[in-house]
């Protein structure tokens, strides 16, 4: 086979290689949160132990926080390829490949070294929107919990007054259940003398934006 040939192939079995190494790392980091952010570490390790170049005389190591996962014989090996991460709350970690053998030329380390650092962010990221994710998810949480649990009425509704959220005391007061105040206005709530004001207040705050105290008449479930 021609020289020119030979490196052709090569070419594309690297590509190859690369190509199946980040399907693999968007497959791990594309499941469900009931695996941890270290099993996506773990399973990141061994697919990149599979698809890396010269895989036969490689290690990985792999480390978030005091977790830490390797391949066979990482520590008898010589590292030469790291990529260091910290992601968003705080813990540091790196993917780390380790030789048996001479893979030092310039052109490959830069090339892995640019491989390396792609899986490394795609893992980075993956971490930090789930920390960003259940962030969110707790605030939520506090927030229904202090909303619920509070003596006052609380409503949300939209410009029409169409009800999206009640809390229990709302429920509560006007004797009806969650099922039926949401989708409904609260505008019928409201004796029909005192909507026009009301429907005028919900108007202004729309075209300011600014907090207001308004005070209305409401029509209790016997009627009163």
């Amino acid at each position: 086979m021609a020289a020119d040939n030979m490196h052709l192939v090569a070419d594309l079995g690297s590509r190859v290689r690369e190509l199946t190494l980040f399907h693999d790392v968007m497959r791990i980091l594309q499941r469900d949160d009931s695996v941890s952010a270290a099993e996506w570490l773990n399973q990141i390790v061994e697919a990149v132990a599979r698809s890396w170049p010269h895989r036969g005389s490689i290690a990985v190591r792999g480390r978030l926080g005091p977790f830490e996962v390797a391949t066979t014989s990482f520590d008898k090996l010589t590292p030469l390829h790291a990529a260091r991460f910290t992601v968003a709350d705080g813990r540091t970690g790196s993917i780390e490949i380790a030789y048996a053998g001479d893979h030092s030329a310039a052109e490959e380390q830069q090339t892995y070294r640019a491989l390396l650092e792609d899986i490394t962010e795609m893992f980075r990221t993956a971490v930090d929107r789930r920390l960003v994710m259940a962030a969110l998810r707790q605030s939520e949480q506090r927030y229904r919990s202090v909303v619920e649990h509070q003596s006052g009425l609380v409503c949300r509704y939209l410009p029409d007054t169409t009800l999206t959220f009640v809390n229990e005391a709302y429920c509560r007061f006007f004797g009806k259940r969650r099922e039926e105040l949401i989708g409904t206005r609260f505008i019928d709530l409201i004796p029909e003398a005192d909507r026009p004001a009301a429907l005028r207040n919900v108007r202004e705050i729309l075209e300011g934006g600014e907090p207001r105290v308004d005070e209305h008449s409401v029509v209790m479930p016997d009627g009163s």
